[in-house]
């Protein structure tokens, strides 16, 4: 089967999530109700970087795309930006170009985009320049488990492929130039040998790391699309919050759809 592969990517125009890459909808989605899946799902991907960014006055989040992340995160300065140029962002930011001075920044928020660039490394090493000594980068992303792959298999939404030297300078991470495509395999290889992230990036270390989301995801209706879900009361949507912490804990290279890690830049 296909989800056993090392590599595998849609056909294209095979995409079976509706309206792809319309953040518009996206936000007219997530707006339309006080309560609801896809909000709790945002909120869970948010708010807990909230007392790292307490008091810090200059945070960037880098390919925001519906820019719903202002919704979540309180008490600092906080600039959303992403490749696409869309209303509700204050900055057009080309996540491969930062335009931000060297020890500028005291915080970079990377959530489910790193996947998503050509050159990943080049990326990091780019933030570890624009932050200050100290600084923080606050990452949610993707990982491959078994589940995962069998719902971008299903889906045909995005693929993976490990067959690629994610340190190599020149290797490319993805195919194309479409910023919406991406490599879900990108963070488990970026990651995931903890003695090659530290000789390429020898500034950085990683100071947490945990497995998230499954149902809670599935339940979504989707971020960068939509299918069709069932809306659950906030009750229950906790119950189903704790099911996901329990599976993606104990088994994450079945269960998990997700990470989130706290990356600092050393004094």
């Amino acid at each position: 089967m296909s989800f056993w592969r090392r590599t595998w990517f849609p056909a294209a125009g095979a995409d079976r999530l509706a309206r792809h890459g319309d953040y518009a909808a996206t936000r007219e989605r997530f707006f339309a109700r006080p309560h609801s899946n896809l909000r709790f799902l945002v909120r869970q991907r948010y708010e807990w970087m909230n007392p790292y960014l307490a008091g810090r006055s200059r945070v960037v989040e880098l390919g925001a795309g519906p820019g719903l992340s202002r919704e979540f995160i309180r008490d600092c300065g906080l600039e959303v930006t992403d490749i696409l140029d869309n209303p509700w962002l204050d900055r057009r930011v080309d996540a491969m170009a930062l335009p931000y001075e060297a020890g500028s920044l005291d915080a970079v928020i990377c959530s489910h985009m790193i996947h998503h660039v050509p050159a990943p490394v080049r990326l990091l090493q780019d933030i570890e320049r624009a932050l200050k000594p100290g600084g923080l980068l606050l990452v949610n992303e993707t990982t491959t488990s078994l589940c995962h792959r069998l719902l971008m298999w299903a889906m045909r939404h995005e693929g993976w492929s490990y067959e690629v030297d994610i340190f190599d300078d020149d290797a490319c991470a993805k195919s194309g130039i479409d910023p919406l495509a991406g490599n879900n395999a990108v963070a488990n290889m970026l990651f995931g040998d903890a003695k090659r992230f530290e000789v390429a990036l020898p500034t950085l270390a990683i100071r947490h790391h945990e497995y998230t989301e499954i149902c809670v995801f599935l339940l979504s209706g989707g971020v960068g699309g939509e299918v069709f879900t069932v809306e659950l009361p906030q009750p229950a949507l906790r119950v189903v919050r704790g099911i996901d912490s329990l599976l993606t804990t104990t088994l994450p290279t079945v269960f998990a759809f997700a990470r989130r890690m706290v990356i600092v830049k050393r004094p």
